[in-house]
């Protein structure tokens, strides 16, 4: 058995380390807890980045989308209109030859 004045020593120190561990883990824990918090941040700005970049493409995607079919119709309609008069260059040759003969 220890002398009652050890006894009080001991539990003083047992006291007083058990306080200094807490303190340790709550300024380990407070220091893990910022450095997720700055992780969660730069994870909310890539985020954040990607979500401009992709509102961008569709715009430019959509913009894209619109000038082919504009190209499409374009296209058509002047084959429609040359498609007349290259029938009519296909027939002459053809009334020629029919003419000399």
């Amino acid at each position: 058995m220890l002398p009652p004045s050890w006894k009080s020593e001991v539990e003083e120190a047992a006291d007083n380390a058990e306080i200094e561990n807490a303190a340790k883990w709550e300024a380990a824990a407070a220091s893990i807890g910022d450095e997720v918090k700055k992780v969660a941040e730069h994870l909310r700005a890539y985020k954040e980045q990607q979500n401009t970049d992709d509102r961008k493409e569709r715009t430019l995607n959509k913009v894209t989308i619109i000038l082919v079919f504009l190209t499409v119709l374009f296209t058509g309609r002047s084959w429609w209109e040359f498609k007349g008069p290259l029938d009519e260059m296909r027939k002459f040759p053809a009334d020629r030859k029919t003419h000399r003969n």
